[in-house]
C-alpha cells in the first residue's frame, strides 16, 4: 500500500511522489499506479486546475482507495474548468474526503458503475454546468454513502443518483440550485436512507422543481430541513416512512406542496406509506396525493398520515387528485379553520379522517442552526537524547494527513519534558491517529542513537495511559513512571479500555438511534496506538493506527429495512 502526495505549490513531476517533501504536481503521474489500499493526498492550500480520473481502478472492503488532504491550511481545491472534478467508471471501494471542488466545467464528482464509495467532508461550490446533470452524479451503481458535505450554487441537481441502490445521504447542506429541471436531491433506485440534511432552494433560482425527489422502493427520510422551491419531497415509491422533518415555504405554484405522493409516472398502485410527525408550513399545500392526469388512476393502500403539524397552507392541508387513498388521516393539527381534505376526481371513502384538530397561532418552524464541530486538542509530553543539541522530530498524523510536527529540544538526561499540543477537527470512528518519529536535524534514521521518549498523551486535557511495549530493539522510548526503557518495535499502546469515558465519547460517538458511519465502517476495533519510534517515516515498525475496517454500505441500511418491517410487516 502506497501513499502518493501531490502539491500545486511545491510539487514537481520529477519527484518520487511518495513523501510530502517529494510531492508531484500533476494527477497524470498517478495513471496506472493506484492499487487497493493506496492513498492519494493533496496538499492543503493547493489549487489543482486538473481532473482526477479513474477507470477500472478498484480497492477492496478492507483496503479502500482514499483521496484526501495533508498539511495545514484550507482544503485543496480541484477546479477542472473543462470537465469533471473527479470521474470514476468501473471503479469500486473509494473514500473521498477533506477536499474542495469548485468551478468545474461539468459534474463535481461523477461515478458510473462505481460501487462502494464514500464521499464525506467535501465542499462543492459552483461545481457543475447548466448543460450537465449536477454536482454529484452517480449512475448504475450500488452502495453509496454521501455524508457531511456542503454543496452550494449547483447548476443542475446538487445530488443526482440514477439507478443507484443502497444509498445513505446524511448530514449534508445543499443550498441554491439553478437550471429549470434542478432538484437539490434526486434519487432513482431502491433502498435509500436520507437523514439530517439541510436543503434550501433560494428564491432567485430558475428551477421549476423541488428539494427532494425519490422514485424507487424503500425509503426512510427523517430529521431533514427543506425550504423553498416548487415542492419539498416528491415521492413515487412504496415502503416509505417520512417522519420528523421540517418542510416549509413551497409556494412557487398553486400545486406546490411540502410532501407529495405519486405522479403521472408512479404506476397504478402504491402501498405502505407513512407520513408522520412532520412540521409542514407556509406552502400552497401541505400534503398532496397525486395520480397524475388520469382520474382515479392511482390507488394507495396502507397509508398513514398522522401527527403532522400542517400550518399556513393556501389550498388545503391535504389535497387528493386523481387518486384513491386507503388508510388513516389522523391526529394532525392545523392553524387554519377550513377544509382539511380537498379532493378532485378521487375516491376518499377508504381514508379514515379522524381526530384532526384546529390550533390557531401554532409556531412556525425555523431553520436549525448549523453548529460547526468543535476542534479537539491532542497534547503530547516528550523528551529526547541529543548530540550537539540536535533533537528528534515528532509528527502527528490523522488519516495520513500530517497535522503538525515539532523538534524535541527537551533533554531527558536533565529531567526536562516538552509539551506539544496539536489541534485537530472533530473526527469519526474509523479515523487513524499516529504519533511518530520523523528524523533529527542530521537526518539520522534507523540504527542511530537519537532516542525519542513519549511520556504521556492526553485529549482535551484528560490523560490516557501508556499500556505496554516490547523490549527487543536497541532503539528506545520510555514507558513513563516505570524507570525502564522500551523499544518501539511494537510501539507503546493504549486501547479504548484505558481511555476515560469522557474522552472516549469524543473518539467513538455514542450509539445513535439510526446507523451512523460506525455501522458502515466496522467499529469492532477501536484501539489507539502511538510510540516514539526512532525510525524513518514509512518503516514497518514506525507507527500503529487507530482504525477499523471498511464494510459494505449495505450493512448501514439494515435500519431502513427494520423501519419498513416494523411499520408494514
Amino acid at each position: 500500500m502506497t501513499t502518493y502526495y501531490l502539491s500545486s505549490k511545491s510539487g514537481s513531476d520529477t519527484n518520487s511522489g511518495i513523501s510530502s517533501e517529494q510531492a508531484w504536481s500533476s494527477f497524470s503521474k498517478l495513471t496506472g499506479k493506484i492499487k487497493a489500499g493506496d492513498t492519494i493526498l493533496l496538499e492543503k492550500g493547493s489549487d489543482f486546475e486538473q481532473a482526477l480520473t479513474f477507470n477500472k481502478v478498484n480497492g477492496s472492503s478492507d483496503k479502500p482507495i482514499t483521496i484526501s488532504s495533508y498539511g495545514i491550511g484550507d482544503d485543496p481545491i480541484l477546479s477542472a474548468d473543462n470537465g469533471k472534478g473527479i470521474s470514476a467508471t468501473n471503479s469500486a471501494y473509494f473514500i473521498v474526503e477533506n477536499l474542495t471542488i469548485k468551478a468545474t466545467g461539468d459534474n463535481g464528482i461523477y461515478g458510473w458503475n462505481a460501487n462502494n464509495w464514500i464521499i464525506r467532508n467535501v465542499t462543492f461550490d459552483d461545481a457543475s454546468s447548466l448543460t450537465g446533470t449536477g454536482t454529484i452524479y452517480w449512475k448504475n451503481s450500488t452502495n453509496l454513502l454521501i455524508e457531511n458535505n456542503t454543496i452550494t450554487d449547483s447548476h443542475g441537481d446538487s445530488i443526482y443518483l440514477e439507478n443507484v441502490n443502497n444509498v445513505i445521504v446524511r448530514d449534508n447542506e445543499m443550498i441554491g440550485v439553478y437550471g429549470k429541471t434542478a432538484d437539490n436531491l434526486q434519487i432513482k433506485g431502491n433502498n435509500a436512507l436520507v437523514e439530517g440534511n439541510i436543503m434550501i432552494i433560494n428564491a432567485d433560482t430558475d428551477s421549476t422543481k423541488g428539494n427532494f425527489s425519490y422514485q424507487g422502493n424503500a425509503l426512510y427520510a427523517h430529521d431533514n430541513y427543506l425550504e423553498g422551491g416548487s415542492f419539498g419531497m416528491g415521492i413515487s415509491a412504496s415502503n416509505v416512512v417520512v417522519e420528523d422533518n421540517v418542510i416549509k415555504g413551497h409556494t412557487k405554484y398553486s400545486w406546490s406542496s411540502d410532501l407529495s405522493l405519486g405522479d403521472e409516472y408512479a404506476g397504478d398502485n402504491i402501498s405502505n406509506v407513512a407520513f408522520r410527525d412532520n412540521q409542514l408550513s407556509d406552502s400552497s399545500r401541505n400534503i398532496t396525493i397525486d395520480g397524475g392526469y388520469t382520474p382515479g388512476k392511482m390507488t394507495v393502500t396502507n397509508l398513514e398520515i398522522s401527527g403532522n403539524t400542517m400550518d399556513a397552507w393556501t389550498k388545503a392541508p391535504l389535497v387528493v387528485n386523481n387518486a384513491n387513498p386507503n388508510g388513516v388521516f389522523e391526529n394532525n393539527t392545523t392553524d387554519k379553520n377550513g377544509n382539511i381534505v380537498y379532493a378532485t376526481n378521487s375516491n376518499t371513502n377508504g381514508l379514515l379522517n379522524q381526530n384532526n384538530s384546529y390550533v390557531p397561532d401554532a409556531p412556525v418552524p425555523t431553520k436549525p442552526a448549523i453548529t460547526p464541530p468543535l476542534p479537539k486538542t491532542i497534547t503530547i509530553t516528550a523528551s529526547g537524547s541529543m548530540f550537539e543539541s540536535k533533537g528528534a522530530v515528532l509528527q502527528l498524523l490523522v488519516n495520513g494527513i500530517k497535522v503538525g510536527e515539532q523538534e524535541i529540544t527537551a533533554l531527558k538526561s536533565k529531567g526536562d519534558k516538552q509539551t506539544i499540543s496539536f489541534e485537530i477537527p472533530s473526527f469519526y470512528a474509523g479515523d487513524k491517529f499516529v504519533v511518530q518519529y520523523a528524523n533529527d536535524k542530521f537526518n539520522v534514521k534507523t540504527g542511530e542513537d537519537r532516542n525519542l521518549y513519549v511520556h504521556s498523551i492526553s485529549m482535551d486535557g484528560e490523560a490516557i495511559k501508556l499500556k505496554s511495549a516490547d523490549t527487543t530493539s536497541k532503539i528506545f522510548h520510555q514507558k513513563d513512571g516505570s524507570g525502564m526503557f522500551f523499544s518501539s518495535n511494537a510501539s507503546a499502546t493504549f486501547t479504548s479500555d484505558d481511555v476515560p469515558s469522557s474522552v472516549l465519547s469524543k473518539i467513538v460517538p455514542p450509539e445513535p438511534s439510526w446507523p451512523k458511519l460506525e455501522d458502515i465502517l466496522s467499529s469492532d476495533d477501536h484501539n489507539i496506538y502511538y510510540g516514539g519510534a526512532n525510525h524513518s517515516v514509512g518503516a514497518s515498525n514506525d507507527q500503529s493506527t487507530y482504525g477499523s475496517s471498511f464494510k459494505d454500505i449495505t450493512g448501514g441500511l439494515d435500519y431502513l429495512h427494520q423501519v419498513v418491517s416494523d411499520n408494514f410487516g
